[in-house]
């Protein structure tokens, strides 16, 4: 077994038991202590697990935004998936938001194959307009403002008062997690403070999300789901949650 695929397994077995021991682990596994120590370290830097003593137990669902170069390896299919979907929702003409979140950076990606001739990307993302500096015929604008490093967003008051005096289209965004009852949810203050303005000069919005973000929760709510225009997933979405959508009267692709 690759090294990839032993992290992969293991990380399975904790969500199936919820705690494992380390002696159960370097025995399930064949490896040594000190091996299951560096895939357990590496899973609790990327938000997965907490360590306790003599063992592991699996994170609180409501995790904490995990970096953004973990962030991005993570069900890299589904978010191809859902940035091919949401790319037919762009018409020319168009004036769209892109937010700073790893799923808008694979859309943005998307979105650069197209062949679009007049269309407008604002962003608070400094690698969305990296990657769309590439298609010279798309009319790129940063928000400016703060760098958060954690997330790799611009924030803080210049970013709010140049959306501020912005009228779009349509907006793209994710987020940490979702849920009918609560909306859409973050554990970043200045998530909540940018898409929150940028929904109030925004005529429809897009909700970019994966299907592992529904079973997930954090400790801010951005705006309720009833806010969003549709949401766009991918084909792993339970059938019971698309049921739930629909009867809400929330347009769901998947």
């Amino acid at each position: 077994m690759i090294p990839i695929q032993r992290k992969e397994e293991m990380l399975k077995l904790i969500k199936e038991n919820n705690i494992c021991t380390i002696e159960g682990l370097t025995k399930r596994f064949n490896i040594s202590n000190v091996t299951v120590h560096r895939i357990l370290n590496e899973l609790e830097e990327e938000g997965w697990v907490n360590k306790v003593r003599g063992g592991v137990k699996l994170a609180s669902p409501s995790l904490p935004e995990i970096r953004f170069n973990v962030r991005m390896r993570t069900n890299l299919a589904q978010k191809r998936e859902i940035a091919r979907k949401a790319v037919t929702f762009i018409e020319e003409g168009d004036s769209i938001f892109l937010d700073a979140s790893t799923t808008c950076f694979v859309f943005a990606k998307e979105i650069s194959r197209g062949d679009f001739s007049d269309l407008t990307v604002v962003t608070n993302s400094p690698f969305v307009v990296c990657e769309l500096c590439k298609s010279p015929n798309i009319h790129v604008v940063s928000t400016g403002g703060e760098l958060q490093y954690q997330l790799n967003g611009l924030a803080g008051s210049l970013t709010l008062n140049f959306i501020a005096g912005l009228h779009l289209d349509k907006a793209f965004v994710s987020a940490a997690g979702i849920s009918l009852e609560k909306g859409l949810m973050t554990s970043q203050p200045f998530i909540v403070e940018v898409l929150q303005k940028t929904f109030e000069v925004t005529n429809e919005i897009n909700l970019l999300i994966d299907s592992s973000k529904f079973s997930k929760t954090a400790i801010l709510t951005i705006v309720p789901v009833a806010r969003v225009t549709r949401i766009i997933s991918d084909s792993k979405l339970p059938k019971e949650i698309i049921v739930q959508c629909q009867q809400l009267a929330i347009e769901i692709v998947v």
